[in-house]
């Protein structure tokens, strides 16, 4: 019951699912303070195995971008190791100082692949607020001992009706770095429901990416895909 359980059980119920393998497409809308609005067609490889995640983010659109590629991998909630990738160029190593960079220029860093926080030790009750329609249950989370890359804090708005969050505010030691709003959500096809499209931006005023999912399936992937070479091939499906 999310509208009564602890803080703690209730963000728990937002950790991702485990899986050998999933299969997604989204779309980037990228806008920059100035600047025309531009738009990504992604594609993303990952698989969840125990405390491991692995993660290929590939640019399928527009055509002068294609294979232009981000791979991550985390353990344990934290960085293992990562590349990034042009076409033409070399597969360049990622380090922990390189994690609040953007993605493919959005608003989403590189740190925002991670969704380690909602094993973070510490939560506490806030309170509640609206978000759209949604009368959320609002938990703030931080970890106990350890000192994680990049944010220190999070403050989540979580639907306690349909456990799926609607808003997330990530802080680092100089304060507020990224707000993001779910704008839609999804069912999946074992009940639970999960963000569709959603808004990445560095505060509620600033400029923002809309992230929009088009495709999500279970495919299961070989230690192969997740390699610096894999970068190198972008296959469209």
């Amino acid at each position: 019951d999310g509208a009564t359980a602890p803080a703690k059980d209730l963000t728990a119920a937002m950790r991702p699912k485990p899986s050998t393998g999933f299969f997604l497409k989204m779309s980037m809308e990228v806008a920059a303070a100035g600047q025309a609005k531009s738009s990504l067609n992604v594609q993303v490889k990952g698989r969840r195995l125990g405390t491991t995640t692995d993660l290929l983010y590939q640019i399928q659109w527009p055509k002068d971008r294609k294979g232009e590629g981000v791979l991550i991998h985390w353990k344990d909630g934290k960085f293992d190791s990562g590349y990034t990738y042009k076409p033409g160029g070399d597969v360049v190593p990622l380090t922990r100082k390189d994690l609040l960079n953007p993605m493919f220029g959005s608003e989403l860093t590189l740190l925002d692949t991670d969704m380690g926080f909602w094993d973070w030790e510490k939560q506490s009750d806030k309170g509640t607020g609206k978000v759209g329609k949604a009368d959320c249950r609002i938990i703030d989370l931080e970890p106990a001992n350890s000192r994680p890359d990049g944010y220190r804090r999070v403050r989540a708005w979580i639907d306690p009706a349909k456990l799926v969050p609607m808003k997330i505010e990530k802080f680092t030691d100089a304060g507020l770095a990224r707000v993001i709003v779910t704008t839609d959500i999804a069912k999946t096809d074992d009940g639970r429901f999960i963000p569709k499209e959603y808004t990445v931006s560095r505060s509620e005023a600033g400029p923002a990416t809309k992230i929009s999912g088009t495709k999500q399936e279970l495919v299961e992937f070989e230690d192969a895909q997740f390699t610096p070479e894999a970068m190198k091939v972008i296959t469209i499906k």
